[in-house]
């Protein structure tokens, strides 16, 4: 059976994770078959469909859309590099180096070498340990998928990506001459303009930014607030009112305003390109997709592009500029202005301090010595 058979009857995400699933084996499966591998080409799709949904998860929460994208682009890659002859249950170490090898050869980083690795051992891990059904030729009896995690064979290369000179946050005169160079005569322009102020503005990661509708947004009195989801968890955050005012500018001059919906994505592709490439994308993997009322979400890769491509306009090195690095020019934004640790790790959302310290590690750079607010930092762009 290939993965994408086994994904084609992709369900709803479940709520939460079973232990021993009821599994619907077909006859002919019973005490009399030893046909082991018979057995687990029934149990795949299920114990796949499980896994992607994350619901096993020892937070209880399903995994983010995001970085179910990120495993199922793993496992499909790994599963093309393969072949259909070879079952996944039956993968060995030696395979799973051989990828690895592949994707250097390639000359993709260490770096999405090892998310590609971890996307496809966070299955092995789960089909080894946390997935067990009856075994029909003795129903008393369960049975795991596989024995052991394949992906534990290949070493990885040890990466702390924020050693990396490149990595950090951008100085004042940096971030506003991204600002600037934004192209607000123009509705691209002017959505360029409303993401990257409100990524900078909200500190908060880019895909939540680029998939929030227009229903997360409400205005109570004098302030703003959002509703935002991110790697499993979600809040309520105050929306300052630069990036509120940009988004509503962007969607007047897209003649949307008036007509947005709760469920409208704010910020969509200006042309159909990239839905006809996504199409094209899964129809080539053997999938449909689900049908949309209105346009789709920038996807990260295009974010991406655009905080790149205005860079390069601003004059900057595009190469050491890439969506997190607003993130983290959030981050120092805050320390400059005289929030402490705490506060700046709630408003980042990190689970430990110890992130945000990371995130703070080029303080001590020269830097502009005084920073603005954001009501008056914007002022000034």
């Amino acid at each position: 059976m290939t993965l994408a058979t086994a994904t084609a009857t992709r369900t709803e995400l479940v709520p939460s994770w079973v232990v021993m699933p009821d599994a619907p084996l077909q006859p002919g499966l019973g005490v009399d078959d030893r046909d082991e591998d018979a057995i687990k080409a029934q149990i795949w799709p299920i114990a796949f469909e499980q896994w992607i949904a994350g619901g096993w998860r020892s937070h209880g929460h399903t995994i983010s859309t995001q970085t179910r994208r990120a495993y199922q682009r793993s496992v499909d890659e790994f599963h093309g590099f393969i072949g259909d002859r070879f079952p996944m249950w039956r993968v060995m170490g030696s395979q799973v180096i051989s990828w690895q090898n592949s994707m250097r050869a390639s000359d993709l980083s260490e770096q999405t070498i090892n998310l590609r690795l971890a996307g496809l051992s966070s299955l092995y891990e789960f089909l080894c340990h946390k997935f067990s059904f009856p075994d029909p030729r003795n129903p008393r009896t369960e049975m795991f998928l596989c024995g052991r995690n394949p992906v534990k064979s290949a070493t990885r290369t040890k990466i702390n990506p924020y050693e990396n000179e490149k990595a950090g946050g951008l100085t004042e005169d940096e971030m506003m001459a991204m600002l600037r160079a934004c192209d607000r005569a123009s509705v691209a322009g002017l959505r360029d303009f409303a993401l990257i102020s409100t990524i900078f503005a909200t500190g908060q990661r880019s895909a939540a930014i680029a998939t929030m509708t227009w229903g997360a947004i409400e205005v109570k009195g004098q302030v703003v607030f959002y509703r935002w989801e991110s790697k499993a968890k979600q809040g309520v955050d105050e929306l300052p009112e630069a990036a509120y005012k940009a988004i509503c500018v962007y969607l007047q001059a897209a003649k949307r305003l008036d007509t947005m919906g709760k469920d409208d994505i704010i910020f969509v592709p200006l042309s159909d390109v990239g839905t006809r490439l996504a199409e094209r994308k899964a129809a080539k993997n053997g999938r449909t997709l689900p049908p949309r009322d209105g346009p789709s979400c920038l996807t990260g890769a295009r974010v991406n592009q655009i905080v790149k491509h205005i860079a390069r306009r601003a004059g900057l090195d595009e190469t050491r500029i890439h969506t997190h690095t607003l993130r983290h020019t959030a981050a120092l934004f805050l320390k400059h202005k005289g929030a402490d640790l705490i506060q700046i790790q709630q408003m980042l959302h990190h689970s430990n301090v110890n992130t945000t310290m990371i995130y703070l590690k080029g303080i001590d750079r020269e830097r502009h010595p005084l920073w603005k607010t954001v009501g008056d930092f914007f002022d000034m762009v």
